[in-house]
């Protein structure tokens, strides 16, 4: 046993894979530090919309428009300043490239600089749920943050090289793509949707446990619950607007099934005030 763990080599820190990751929608914060900088952490931008100042070590600085990928090294001396003049939308990671290296293979940007890529959506939603993720603090998001990190690093490597996954889905696989397409539902006839996948109910639900570690109306709850903590992180829509678009009958409903699954209010939560639980 001990000679197999140390053919599989050292167990990536997961726990301190992203240090630290964030979202400017808008205006750009005020005080914002300018200039030459080096970070402790590999270094990687999407900006969506707008345009800014690029430049790394002493060369001079590129005027950037969006949508474009910026990636920088470890300790690498670089600029990244964004034009006042433009709404921007930029998501940024900075993370430990050597665990990212060591447990993904080659997938990182082969070099630092300015990628121009084709504007997509799938990063920036699994970005924006790294941002809740990392945000609320849950029981085993630092595997869920491990994930979403190579999901990431893995549509930033297609964008970058062109290359495209080729496989087909599960019915298992088409299943949860229903389920996430459909969480903004008020309710979801489970019999049928597996029927209609050619599963026996019972089967299926011994199944989808074994597959996601809960029940499949506890999975599209979570998915409702998941859903609505980016809305409300990431735009002004009131309890009640937000309430609607993920499926609940009513703002009563849905506070209370929010409270009941987190620890703590909608309210709450878009303050800062997390207590998160295990759905």
């Amino acid at each position: 046993m001990r000679k197999s763990l140390h053919k599989m080599g050292k167990i990536p820190d997961i726990n301190n894979s992203i240090l630290n990751i964030g979202l400017i929608n808008g205006n750009i914060p005020s005080g914002r530090k300018t200039g030459q900088r080096r970070l402790s952490g590999d270094f990687i931008a999407l900006m969506t919309e707008g345009e800014a100042y690029f430049s790394v070590l002493s060369e001079e600085r590129y005027l950037v428009k969006s949508p474009v990928l910026i990636y920088v090294p470890d300790g690498m001396r670089h600029s990244y300043d964004p034009s006042p003049r433009l709404r921007w939308k930029n998501y940024w990671m900075l993370f430990d490239g050597k665990t990212a290296r060591s447990s993904f293979g080659n997938i990182l940007p082969p070099h630092p600089g300015i990628f121009k890529i084709k504007e997509t959506d799938d990063i920036g939603k699994n970005w924006s749920e790294l941002c809740t993720i990392k945000v609320s603090e849950c029981q085993n998001s630092a595997n869920y943050s491990f994930l979403l990190l190579h999901k990431i690093l893995l549509g930033v490597h297609m964008l970058i090289t062109g290359t495209e996954l080729t496989y087909r889905p599960s019915r298992f696989d088409a299943v949860l793509q229903e389920l996430e397409n459909k969480a903004d539902a008020h309710d979801i006839d489970l019999c049928a949707l597996a029927r209609r996948y050619g599963f026996n109910y019972d089967n299926f639900r011994k199944q989808f446990k074994a597959q996601t570690g809960t029940g499949p109306k506890q999975y599209f709850l979570r998915l409702k619950i998941n859903n609505s903590k980016t809305l409300l992180l990431n735009t002004a829509l009131n309890i009640k607007q937000i309430a609607e678009m993920t499926g609940f009958e009513s703002q009563y409903y849905f506070s209370r099934i929010f409270k009941e699954k987190t620890g703590t209010s909608p309210s709450e939560f878009r303050c800062g005030k997390i207590n998160e639980k295990m759905l």
